[in-house]
């Protein structure tokens, strides 16, 4: 055995080395319920003996019958490089001719076939493969006939085989020749057409069409058919046996009238193939005839190999659905060509999805550029959905992309998945020796599942989080988890129903400032605004207009739990809540792990979910950025509390819409008390037990370190390494935008070895020059999904809108100058590490040379603020240059991740060093930077003068109401008021 080349319910293929004559075979191991009883076997032995005699160029040929010791029956028969038909209609429509002469093929095969007395009963597309030489080969003869006596009705490969059956075989009467003609006149009509001739919703629904609708004519689809091959299509899918034609024979001839000497597929290649016997008269005449080929077949080949280039740009920049678009047409005139085949390797993805019961149909939309919304349903996903059949679906190839997935059947609830190999292709020790894509489900009774909750299976599950406890494991059993964040409406119902009011509901002991509350005293704490019951953002019982689809939010940890109460649930512990949003996943390289998979350096993820915003989205908004078990708006939207405690109160999880997309892994804690516009929840419900799994208080890494900086002498030395030599810079503006609140340049000037660097410069209009200046270095998120000046504009906008201007240098490797070999962040403790923070400081060092070249700017008044990546490794750079004025730290921490760091460019030696006045401005409870562990550390190390500002109940960005004035005020105190 070499290698699984697919599988099905007809059973498993296998690539083979036959030993004895050194050549390669395929060998198909049926599944033991066809031959169950050894009259089945015996009599499908004889029909396979049968078939193996048929001796023909379009018929697989059939080597050997046999069983295994543990009598699992197989047959071995030749092996072809190519694809079934299945397969190449996947990868976009065939043209007539190409259809025409696969029709031809499929029919010679039959005349032999029948001839000799035996009917295949199961032509379709699965069933015939295209080899790389381009003839067509019928596979699987004698199985169908199997099945049937099996009395295997209900299997998903019967369903998916439905709508090529005759109406004698869907009747149960005698099946003859005329049932495989029939096969064959609805794989003519699916090629030239794109769509199957009789379907239906339901399996009675297609069985109704094939026995009482008339198809309409291809014509109607395709206007360029020639009047009798539209003709010929009909009178093959005739009711009745004896309306269709007399023979396959008859059909090759008909068929054979519309071949053109220079029709594309397979018809080319039968010249190749009679090559080795062509005498050297017979070549001079095959040479004749090419000379003669009409120009526009050469053009189509000229133009198939001139688009190959374009597909390898396409390609380059990660278009791949329009690469891929291309490479089906290249592969349509150049066939096996080498070329294509490595592009489709780079711009295609293989699929394939199993389902447990088997039969559930597959629709697929591809995610490309814009933005997406959907319904609860996902119906309203951005595009049309694509029937990719009925499972198994084994390895289908689409365009790599990220697709949204979903598998359902009658009677079943419907699955939601997002297909992806980006994690896999990004970090191999992920994809565990395969790149292809493998969904498998398993498919509940519709009304087995509570309503708009989905199911996550039972298994031991350790957490990956930021912050976990190190190997922190317990065994889940299988439980459902809420699809969306509990809406205003859901609430609504619970205060209504006089959930406020019911004592049975809230179970816990509620404490407030370190102590318990009476419950008569505590339910006057849970009151909106107007003081009636409810979340403290509602006014009057009643939520704002327009946001009931709106995840509820301003309710406590006690709230939440009651609500789950009352509609017999939990809240999810920390376990549950991290196994269902992104299944374990993380990556040991570049990007960062969503719940719908890898986001790559320069990727967004606006379109996926609710970060960075200015107020919540619906709680179905985001269907492409669905967790792996069918749950959305895991990342972004609202935090959503869990039943574990840690630190001084409860975890919540997930990010909001006002917080960076990073910040998503990180675990939050927040007092049981604590009610913000950027909290909410979800709900469980345990399927084995309602006892909570992995409830209990999380020992969160809560230490604080200490780190030894060196001493001032060593420090100078450091500093050596970030000499550089001041040039003319060749400044120009090359882009100017007028808003009404700043004028925005952006500058290009040049950089190390004629680099240029790009900034962008903040104008203030309200006030006068020369302009007090921030400089602003912003977070990692420049590097892998958020564009400079939106970055710039989201924090600091409304301080240039106080009159102060802001310059943000882009950096070498941020989005808007990608480093030319792709995304690199070396290893902190390796001199490529020190190259990098040196060429970043330079670049820094020229924008400020930018700077005294203009008469606008006050350069004693710059400050530096950094935020997140910029006030953490690259806090470096606030002590390198001596012409800061003031420095500003937002989200500032030390990430003992990033330990050991070669000492020249380790921050902890840097950042006593910083001599001017600083602020450092953190949220307390900051899930990337926690205080203990992270942002303490910092500020032990930063020397006077220095204020720090620790904001209670905020993360790692404080709220623009905290930060404006915070940074005004600082700055004001540092330079005075802006003129």
């Amino acid at each position: 055995i070499v290698e699984k080349l697919g599988g099905g319910g007809m059973g498993v293929v296998y690539r083979a080395e036959d030993t004895h004559l050194g050549r390669d075979v395929a060998l198909k191991f049926l599944p033991q319920e066809l031959t169950r009883d050894d009259g089945a076997r015996q009599r499908f032995k004889l029909e396979a003996r049968a078939a193996s005699a048929l001796d023909h160029a379009n018929i697989c040929a059939i080597h050997d019958i046999d069983e295994t010791e543990d009598d699992r029956l197989f047959i071995a028969m030749a092996f072809y490089g190519g694809e079934t038909l299945k397969a190449r209609q996947a990868r976009g429509p065939l043209d007539v001719d190409e259809a025409i002469e696969i029709a031809r093929q499929i029919a010679a095969g039959l005349e032999r076939a029948h001839e000799a007395g035996i009917v295949h009963r199961d032509i379709k597309p699965a069933n015939l493969m295209i080899t790389e030489h381009h003839e067509v080969k019928i596979l699987d003869f004698g199985v169908a006939k199997l099945i049937g006596e099996a009395g295997l009705t209900h299997t998903g490969e019967t369903l998916g085989t439905l709508a090529y059956m005759s109406p004698e075989q869907v009747d149960g009467k005698g099946v003859g020749p005329g049932a495989d003609l029939w096969a064959l006149g609805v794989v003519l009509y699916e090629m030239l057409t794109g769509s199957l001739p009789f379907t239906g919703k339901r399996q009675t629904e297609t069985i109704a069409a094939i026995l009482t609708s008339q198809p309409e004519p291809p014509v109607h689809h395709r206007a360029d058919l020639p009047a009798p091959l539209d003709a010929l299509v009909l009178s093959l899918l005739q009711k009745d046996a004896a309306d269709r034609p007399g023979s396959a024979r008859e059909v090759v001839a008909q068929l054979a009238a519309f071949v053109r000497p220079d029709a594309p597929g397979p018809s080319i290649p039968l010249l190749r193939r009679r090559a080795t016997w062509i005498t050297a008269a017979a070549t001079v005449a095959v040479v004749a005839a090419v000379a003669i080929v009409p120009a526009r077949g050469r053009a189509r080949v000229d133009g198939a190999r001139a688009s190959l280039a374009e597909i390898e740009s396409l390609a380059a920049e990660r278009r791949y659905p329009e690469a891929y678009g291309l490479a089906v047409a290249a592969e349509r005139v150049l066939g096996d060509d080498t070329t294509v085949s490595r592009l489709f390797s780079e711009v295609s993805d293989i699929l394939t999805v199993r389902s447990q019961p088997a039969g559930a149909e597959v629709h697929v939309w591809t995610f490309e550029d814009g933005p997406q919304t959907a319904s609860s349903s996902a119906a309203g996903v951005v595009g049309t959905a694509e029937l990719l059949g009925t499972t198994p679906i084994v390895e289908m190839r689409l365009p790599r992309a990220d697709h949204f997935v979903t598998i359902g059947a009658a009677g079943y609830e419907t699955v939601e998945r997002i297909a992806s190999s980006g994690l896999a292709r990004q970090d191999p020790a992920v994809a565990q020796g395969t790149l292809d894509i493998n969904l498998e489900v398993t498919l509940f009774s519709a009304d087995s599942v509570p309503p708009e909750m989905t199911r996550v299976p039972a298994g031991a599950y350790t957490l990956v989080s930021a912050d976990a406890p190190v190997g922190a494991t317990t065994d889940l059993d299988a439980f459902a988890i809420d699809r969306f964040e509990v809406t205003n409406a859901d609430y609504l119902e619970f205060v209504r129903s006089g959930g406020y009011a019911d004592r049975a509901l809230w179970t816990h002991e509620i404490v407030q400032n370190g102590g318990p509350v009476a419950w008569e005293d505590a339910a006057a704490l849970f009151r909106d605004r107007t003081e009636v019951p409810g979340p403290r953002d509602w006014t009057g019982g009643q939520f704002p207009e327009g946001t009931d689809r709106h995840p509820v939010t301003a309710v406590t940890w006690y709230e939440a739990a009651a609500y789950c109460s009352w509609r017999g649930k939990s809240l999810p512990t920390l376990f549950e809540w991290e196994k269902a949003a992104r299944g374990g996943a993380f990556t040991h390289h570049e990007g960062l792990v969503f719940p719908w998979g890898l986001v790559e350096p320069g990727q967004s993820t606006e379109d996926r979910a609710n970060f960075g915003g200015v107020r919540s989205a619906t709680v179905d908004a985001y269907p492409l950025g669905l967790s792996p078990y069918g749950a959305y708006a895991m990342a972004g939207n609202v935090r959503e509390w869990t039943v574990n405690s840690a630190g001084d109160g409860f975890i919540a999880m997930g990010g909001s819409w006002e917080d960076p997309a990073h910040v998503f892994p990180a675990i939050a804690t927040r007092e049981a008390m604590f009610a913000a516009p950027t909290l909410g929840f979800r709900c469980v419900r345990r399927t084995a037990t309602e006892e909570a799994q992995g409830s209990g208080r999380i020992a969160l890494n809560r230490r604080s370190p200490s780190y030894e900086p060196v001493d001032e002498a060593a420090y100078r030395g450091f500093l050596t390494h970030y000499r550089y030599d001041a040039t003319d810079l060749a400044s120009e503006i090359i882009e100017t935008v007028e808003t009404e609140d700043w004028t925005r340049l952006k500058v290009r000037f040049d950089g190390i070895d004629e680099d240029p660097v790009l900034a962008y410069l903040y104008l203030p209009l309200g006030a006068a020059p020369p302009y007090q200046t921030m400089v602003f270095l912003p977070g990692v998120t420049a590097f892998f999904a958020d564009p400079v000046d939106e970055l710039t504009e989201w924090l600091l906008g409304a301080n240039v809108r106080s009159g102060r201007a802001v310059f943000t240098p882009i950096l070498e490797g941020m989005i808007e100058r990608p480093w030319p070999a792709g995304p690199r962040f070396p290893d902190s403790n390796t001199v490529e590490f020190r190259n990098l923070m040196v060429r970043h400081s330079t670049e820094l060092s020229l924008g400020l040379d930018y700077l005294e070249t203009r008469g606008d700017i006050d350069l004693d008044r710059l400050a530096y603020v950094g935020l997140s990546w910029g006030a953490g490794s690259r806090a470096v750079l606030a002590a390198i240059d001596d012409r800061w004025d003031a420095v500003i730290f937002v989200g500032a921490g030390i990430d003992e991740r990033m330990q050991p760091t070669v000492p020249e460019a380790l921050n902890v030696n840097f950042i006593p060093y910083i001599r001017v006045p600083k602020l450092m401005l953190n949220g307390r409870q900051d899930e990337e930077h926690p205080w203990l562990t992270r942002a303490l550390p910092f500020w032990e190390l930063l020397r006077d003068p220095k204020e720090l500002i620790l904001v209670e109940n905020e993360g790692h960005v404080p709220s623009l109401e905290v930060r404006v004035p915070a940074i005004n005020g600082f700055l004001e105190r540092q330079f005075g008021p802006v003129r």
